[in-house]
């Protein structure tokens, strides 16, 4: 694990501990939104739609969940966080064994685009068939990117074989096979149950792929052109990410506290439920809706793969 990362950190006299009160606290939110889901789900017009719009908070918070769960910091105990993660895991089509395995070496690398498994393919940009494609997608906020984060990074075999030792490669194979035959096997059994909830999952997806799109893209960042480098300290990785700004409501209950992601990589192991109370020089933290505006007045191949320009937001 990161040297720096901290389950306990004291700041302005606040003590910031794990904490299984707090963490079930932050988990009502996300078990009103699947009640919400399974009760709508059978339902007619206008409920079952608000059913689907309150209900894809159920899938944003499970993939904000699997990023808690994977720092093992959302609640004390190692093995309810192993539980959870690979629960929601399993609802965001991300193994939980491949994130945990993937997103350490993104905590590690962060600074360095060409190292860091998550940030490396956006150095080269899309063939141009590929490219328009992508820019419709965006454009039109078709989640594209939202898919090829999770499948081109935890489920591509290549490149968790590039960046894992033999063993972990193998686990995390294992772990693919098992939640590929599972998705099969609901896919088989309950077909119109998923077609029902799939527009809670679509909009899910559209809210996760712009969270995700929020933190390092569109940052100018160094490369390491194969030199040896060593990892930045969690400190210097801050001026590489940016945190949005919503109102506290959003903030606390929808997003769970990671669209302060600039005090996420200062304190990785920091609990969710205090980033919002970590002081930190939040000097790229931008409103939620200026960024949003601004970003999709730029094409995705300017804002996703052009990795070296000074960002103006």
């Amino acid at each position: 694990m990161i040297e720096a990362q901290t389950t306990f950190i004291s700041n302005k006299n606040l003590t910031m501990r794990k904490s299984n009160l707090l963490a079930l606290k932050f988990l009502v939110p996300w078990l009103i939104s699947l009640s919400i889901l399974v009760f709508t789900v059978s339902q007619n017009g206008f409920i079952y739609w608000s059913g689907q719009l309150l209900g894809s908070l159920f899938f944003i918070q499970s993939f904000i969940l699997i990023h808690e769960c994977g720092h093992q910091s959302f609640f004390r105990n190692t093995y309810l966080n192993q539980v959870l993660g690979f629960m929601v895991g399993f609802i965001s089509q991300i193994p939980f064994t491949n994130w945990q395995k993937i997103h350490e070496l993104h905590h590690r690398w962060t600074g360095f685009r060409d190292k860091d498994p998550t940030t490396e393919g956006t150095i080269q940009g899309p063939s141009a068939i590929l490219g328009t494609i992508a820019n419709f997608c965006w454009r039109f906020s078709i989640p594209l990117f939202g898919l090829g984060y999770r499948f081109g990074i935890y489920w591509n075999r290549a490149k968790l074989k590039k960046h894992l030792n033999p063993a972990d490669y193998q686990l995390c194979l294992l772990h693919l096979f098992f939640q590929a035959c599972s998705y099969l096997l609901l896919i088989l059994l309950i077909p119109k149950t998923l077609l029902f909830i799939f527009p809670a999952w679509f909009i899910g997806l559209m809210v996760t792929e712009l969270l995700i799109l929020s933190q390092h893209s569109y940052i100018k960042m160094p490369l390491a052109l194969g030199e040896t480098v060593k990892p930045l300290k969690t400190q210097d990785q801050i001026q590489y990410t940016r945190s949005l700004d919503f109102p506290l409501c959003i903030s606390r209950w929808v997003l769970l506290n990671m669209n302060y992601h600039e005090a996420h990589h200062y304190a990785p192991n920091l609990p969710c439920y205090f980033l919002d109370q970590l002081s930190i020089n939040n000097k790229n933290l931008t409103n939620g809706k200026t960024w949003y505006n601004k970003a999709k007045t730029l094409p995705a191949l300017e804002y996703i793969f052009n990795t070296q320009t000074e960002r103006d937001f």
